[in-house]
């Protein structure tokens, strides 16, 4: 399964925790961070509350500096387009999985591509 966790970039910590509980959501966001600023700060809180590695995270967001500064930490970073004024949807998180995959499927040829290079020199 997925843990949710929720990295708000806002000055209103409470009034965003506030709503979360309205909308009767607390139960589903294990994780969360707050903080008016650095979005590299608030998925390194995250990381520490959850010991997850940051190259397993999918970040959100719709500001081209988040993704800059959270993809340095090799987090798949999904832009949301805000022009369009909807927010995170479920095309979002689909592409991020669709990443995920993707980057495994790299990673595991990269990983037999060393392993079979290493063998190649034993024998020489």
């Amino acid at each position: 399964g997925y843990e949710l966790a929720l990295a708000a970039d806002t000055p209103h910590c409470e009034t965003t925790w506030e709503v979360l509980k309205v909308l009767e959501l607390n139960e589903y966001i294990k994780y969360r961070s707050c903080y008016e600023g650095s979005k590299e700060r608030l998925i390194r809180v995250i990381q520490r509350q959850s010991k997850i590695g940051y190259e397993n995270m999918l970040f959100l967001t719709h500001d081209w500096q988040g993704v800059r500064e959270v993809g340095q930490l090799r987090t798949v970073v999904i832009l949301v387009d805000e022009e369009k004024d909807e927010g995170p949807t479920m095309k979002h998180i689909k592409r991020g999985l669709h990443v995920f995959k993707t980057r495994l499927k790299v990673l595991k040829l990269e990983k037999n591509n060393t392993e079979d290079s290493a063998q190649m020199f034993e024998h020489l």
